[in-house]
């Protein structure tokens, strides 16, 4: 019996940081000053684009969860 085997490029920890003038960035520490005041993800990933894409996925379903949470406290008296 064989088994077929996926090969995955080999993946890095990225830091993607999304600044409050909704600008973002990759690389660096997530302890980095310029971070300060930015919402930070550590992301693996192969590429910065694909560790960007992830951190704008995660950071949409996030603020989605909380838009419908906050809609939903309000609907309740």
């Amino acid at each position: 019996m064989t088994t077929a085997l996926t090969i995955r490029p080999k993946q890095k920890l990225w830091t993607v940081a999304r600044f409050p003038n909704g600008g973002w960035s990759t690389g660096g520490r997530p302890t980095d000053a310029e971070y300060s005041e930015s919402e930070t993800w550590q992301i693996w990933a192969s590429s910065r684009d694909e560790a960007k894409k992830k951190a704008q996925g995660l950071r949409s379903r996030a603020q989605r969860k909380l838009r419908a949470a906050e809609k939903k406290q309000g609907a309740t008296p």
